[in-house]
């Protein structure tokens, strides 16, 4: 995450999803916003929103790509003053659609992030 002003961070973001014989390679820009926890700075909530593509395949296809917005939020911890871990929910809607849906969800179950 790049420091953006108060609170507000931004940076690019990749994941790999897979489910049988279907691939997900969503690559997208993300700016966050963390809450003022009140001097608490251990447990922060925030919410996230982006945009970009995802590259969608099934085993035997040559695969598409697609324009992807997401909109969700999360929990981080900082767990000293050098390491921070979070956990995200995002909803991701794929106006074009692929393989027959227009929406999927993802959870970051554990993100860590080095600030510097």
């Amino acid at each position: 995450d790049i420091p953006a002003g108060d609170n507000v961070y931004w940076g690019p973001a990749l994941q790999f999803g897979a489910n049988g014989s279907k691939r997900l390679i969503p690559a997208y820009l993300q700016a966050k916003y963390l809450f003022d926890s009140g001097g608490q700075q251990s447990l922060v909530p925030f919410i996230q929103g982006g945009g970009g593509v995802v590259y969608y395949s099934t085993s035997g296809s040559s695969g598409t790509t697609k324009a992807l917005l997401n909109a969700g939020g999360g929990l981080r911890l900082a767990a000293g003053d050098s390491l921070q871990l979070s956990s995200t929910l995002l909803f991701n809607w794929v106006p074009g659609g692929i393989g027959g849906d227009y929406s999927y969800l993802t959870w970051e179950m554990l993100q860590l992030t080095i600030p510097f």
